[in-house]
């Protein structure tokens, strides 16, 4: 399954809705975001790293999903 996972320099940066400017929330470190979950959710895709993983190697903590094992995430696109 493909996700965008936010790079750790963006760590606590802050998301804005791109109709009003409004914060809505801000970016966790090595958070996996699936495709759809970004596109609905105001991410800001350019400046995050497209992967790869099974679904079976995430879990959950505080509302924010993450990688169980780096080694099986195979980065497809990273951004700069």
């Amino acid at each position: 399954m493909k996700f965008y996972r936010v790079r750790p320099e963006d760590d606590q940066r802050k998301r804005y809705s791109h109709k009003r400017a409004r914060f809505i929330g801000i970016y966790v470190a090595n958070e996996l975001v699936s495709i759809a979950e970004a596109k609905y959710g105001n991410y800001d895709t350019s400046r995050m790293e497209l992967v790869e993983t099974t679904k079976g190697n995430t879990f959950w903590c505080f509302g924010a999903r993450f990688a169980i094992d780096d080694s099986l995430v195979t980065l497809i696109e990273q951004k700069q």
